[in-house]
């Protein structure tokens, strides 16, 4: 699996919600092309891919 942290308000401003990811020298090619796929099919889904922060906000009203 990949662990992530989302922050979002009131640890953030409203509008502004983040996820954070940490990477280190011991991660390989393999570890970030997984975790690149796994980010890519979360936005296919949500359909938030190349889309604006306001554009996703007005879809999910985050």
């Amino acid at each position: 699996g990949i662990y992530v942290v989302g922050f979002f308000f009131p640890v953030v401003p409203q509008g502004q919600a983040r996820i954070r990811v940490q990477i280190s020298a011991v991660h390989e090619k393999e570890h970030l092309d997984k975790a690149i796929e796994a980010f890519k099919k979360v936005g296919e889904k949500y359909k938030i891919l190349g889309k604006k922060k306001e554009e996703i906000i007005a879809m999910y009203g985050l």
